[in-house]
C-alpha cells in the first residue's frame, strides 16, 4: 500500500511539473513568440 502512494505521489508531482512546462509553452505562443525553442525538460530526466 505505501508503495502505491509513493508512486501516486511522484505521478502527481510529475503531472504538475508537465502542466506548468504546457503553461509556459502557451503563454510564449500569446506573447507572439512564434516559434518556440525546444529546451531541455527535466521532466524526463528524473527518476
Amino acid at each position: 500500500m505505501l508503495k502505491v502512494m509513493v508512486r501516486e505521489g511522484l505521478l502527481i508531482k510529475k503531472t504538475r511539473e508537465l502542466g506548468r512546462e504546457v503553461g509556459l509553452m502557451k503563454k510564449q505562443e500569446e506573447a507572439g513568440n512564434g516559434s518556440i525553442v525546444a529546451q531541455p525538460s527535466s521532466y524526463f530526466s528524473r527518476s
